[in-house]
C-alpha cells in the first residue's frame, strides 16, 4: 500500500522579503503559542541552524558565557560539528528559558515526553494555524538568511560555513569553519540585530 502512495514532494519555498521577515516574526510574538515553539522559532532565525538542529538542542550543547553553541556531529547533516557563534539577542533568551527547562536535557523538551525533544513539526503546525503555511516552511528560514545576507555583502563563503553546507575539500571546509568564526559572530549579530528592526517595522 506504501508504494502505491504517491511520495512526498520536497517544496522549496522562495527567500521572504524583509517585510515578510517582519511580519512573520510578529505574528509569533503576538500569537498565543507554547513558549517553546515561539522561541525554538526565534532560535532557528537567530541561528540559521536547520529545524531539527534547533528543536532536538540539548543544553550540555551551549555555552552562554563563550556565546557559542556546538551541535555535535552526530545530529549534523554533514556529521561534522558545528560551532555556531550565538548573538547577544540568543543568549539573553536561552538564559531565561533555561530557568524554564534547564533542568531537563533539551531546551525544548517534548510534551508528551518531557525526556525527549519536541518535535520539528511543532513549528509547522504552528505555521499552519498563523496562516503561512502556503508560503514558507521552517527550512526556508535557511534560503531567507542566504538571500539576505548576501545583499549586505557578507563574503558567500562566511554565510556557507554559517549554514554549515559541505564543503568536498576537508581542507578547506576547516581552514573556513575556523578563519570565518569571527567574521560570523559579527555578520549573526547584525542579522539579529536587523531582523528586530524588520520585526518592529511590521508592528509600527
Amino acid at each position: 500500500m506504501r508504494k502505491a502512495l504517491p511520495a512526498n514532494k520536497t517544496q522549496h519555498k522562495p527567500a521572504l522579503s524583509k517585510e515578510q521577515i517582519g511580519k512573520l516574526l510578529s505574528d509569533f510574538a503576538n500569537h498565543r503559542c507554547s513558549f517553546q515553539v515561539s522561541h525554538c522559532m526565534q532560535l532557528m532565525w537567530w541561528t540559521l541552524a536547520r529545524p531539527t538542529e534547533v528543536a532536538e538542542a540539548a543544553w550540555d550543547e551551549f555555552d552562554l558565557e563563550k556565546a557559542v553553541w556546538r551541535i555535535p556531529a552526530q545530529r549534523m547533516k554533514a556529521r561534522k560539528e558545528h560551532v555556531v557563534p550565538l548573538p547577544r539577542q540568543a543568549v539573553d533568551m536561552l538564559k531565561g528559558l533555561h530557568a524554564i527547562t534547564g533542568n531537563r536535557k533539551h531546551l525544548f523538551p517534548g510534551r508528551d515526553d518531557r525526556n525527549a525533544p519536541m518535535s520539528a513539526a511543532s513549528l509547522r503546525q504552528a505555521l499552519k494555524v498563523l496562516g503561512w503555511s502556503g508560503a514558507y516552511s521552517p527550512h526556508a528560514t535557511r534560503t531567507t538568511g542566504s538571500t539576505r545576507l548576501n545583499e549586505m555583502g557578507y563574503r558567500p563563503d562566511a554565510i556557507e560555513a554559517q549554514l554549515a553546507h559541505a564543503d568536498q575539500n576537508n581542507v578547506r571546509r576547516t581552514y573556513n569553519h575556523a578563519t570565518y568564526f569571527d567574521e560570523r559572530r559579527a555578520m549573526m549579530q547584525e542579522w539579529a540585530d536587523r531582523l528586530d528592526e524588520w520585526k518592529e517595522q511590521a508592528q509600527a
